[in-house]
């Protein structure tokens, strides 16, 4: 993974903090160009929920409180993609883009 203007394990540490007080939150990936370039123009996430918790009308909540967070410590832009557990079991990521739990797999 590659630097930006914060660390990959800040990053983790943040989600760290956010995820246990988000309800229904599975997994949090991070992805595109924040891995592979020194300066990305934004951040870009996957937020995975269950939607036996989170009825997907609701989600979005989850993408507002995830661009809330990561606001408090850096200035890029950060777009999120919701997905639901049957969608993520589709759109299986690469198991170092996932912030969220960590030390474990999709």
């Amino acid at each position: 993974m590659r630097a930006i203007d914060l660390s990959i394990t800040d990053l983790q540490n943040l989600i760290a903090k956010w995820a246990p007080k988000a309800s229904g939150l599975s997994e949090v990936h991070l992805f595109g160009s924040a891995l592979r370039v020194a300066t990305p123009r934004d951040l870009d996430f996957v937020v995975v929920y269950d939607k036996q918790v989170v009825p997907p009308a609701q989600a979005s909540r989850l993408r507002s409180e995830l661009k809330a967070a990561v606001a408090t410590v850096t200035a890029l832009p950060c777009d999120v993609t919701l997905f639901t557990e049957q969608e993520n079991s589709r759109n299986r990521f690469d198991p170092s883009e996932q912030l969220w739990p960590r030390g474990t797999t999709p």
